[in-house]
């Protein structure tokens, strides 16, 4: 058994290592997201955002998205009670 959960991890592993390649370039602003990659994320966005989303596909620059970490954990219903304003610094740093 252990064989194949290190089997199936390792092709988990292979696939998911070009998507964080991609993610970290755009949280980094290397790049920006291409109109495709912004389809797949419709989903996440409230009906006002989803109004405005075409003229949101046209203005997207590649830039860097600053405290991108503080952001994703502040609007995770999971960890958003656990957060705290003394916890951004160090969650920027890390």
């Amino acid at each position: 058994m252990d064989k194949e959960v290190t089997t199936v991890e390792s092709k988990y592993l292979a696939i998911e290592a070009p998507i964080l390649v991609k993610q970290q370039e755009i949280i980094c602003g290397e790049r920006a997201p291409t109109p495709a990659e912004l389809e797949k994320v419709e989903n996440v966005l409230s009906d006002k955002e989803k109004e405005s989303k075409e003229s949101l596909v046209s203005e997207v620059k590649a830039e860097k998205i600053e405290n991108y970490w503080v952001k994703v954990f502040s609007n995770c219903e999971v960890l958003q009670e656990e957060m705290n304003k003394k916890d951004e610094p160090v969650i920027n740093f890390l």
